[in-house]
């Protein structure tokens, strides 16, 4: 009898343990706290631009290259790269403007795009300031973007007039980069 029980005991805990299945779970949570990184240095290079006009930088065709720029973008999603002069300052110097200045894209990869325009001007509209475009840059080290920014000193009585009473003068800006989500 007591051998009976023990079979039966044995088939039961069997049973048990075939039909019952074990189930756990483990909650994945992933917070996107910014789908946009933005670096504007150039690389290898200071992140100012400081350039003194030469005589031979007067008898050049305008405009004149004065210096780089360089930007890169990681991003998880679709994105545009804009430029403009958000501080200008020109004392001793007439007919010195923003609209002098531009700035071109020459180069992008990783999923980045350069764009044609090169305004730098601040309130134009965003196409004439856009650098570039691109989409996710994921399992890059990012869209690398580089440019060029010139200086048109113009030519005739709309040209620069420089007041040589106040040597040296500095006509100096602030450009800033912006990178705008575009997923639509």
């Amino acid at each position: 009898m007591t051998r009976k029980y023990l079979v039966a005991l044995l088939v039961g805990a069997l049973g048990l343990s075939l039909s019952s299945g074990l189930v756990a779970q483990q909650n994945v949570t992933i917070e996107i706290g910014q789908s946009l990184y933005l670096d504007c240095v150039p690389p290898d290079q200071p992140g100012d631009i400081y350039y003194v006009i030469s005589q031979s930088d007067i008898e050049a065709p305008q405009p004149i290259d004065i210096g780089d720029w360089g930007c890169n973008v990681d991003a998880v999603t679709q994105y545009r790269l804009n430029s403009q002069f958000t501080s200008f300052s020109a004392p001793y110097v007439v007919n010195a403007d923003t609209s002098d200045f531009t700035a071109d894209c020459d180069t992008a990869d990783d999923y980045g795009t350069c764009a044609p325009n090169s305004s730098l001007t601040l309130g134009d509209t965003d196409p004439n300031t856009r650098r570039g475009t691109g989409y996710n840059t994921a399992g890059t080290d990012g869209a690398d973007f580089f440019g060029n920014v010139y200086v048109n000193m113009g030519v005739g009585p709309t040209g620069w007039d420089v007041q040589s009473s106040q040597l040296p003068v500095y006509v100096t800006g602030i450009i800033t980069y912006t990178v705008t989500d575009t997923t639509p």
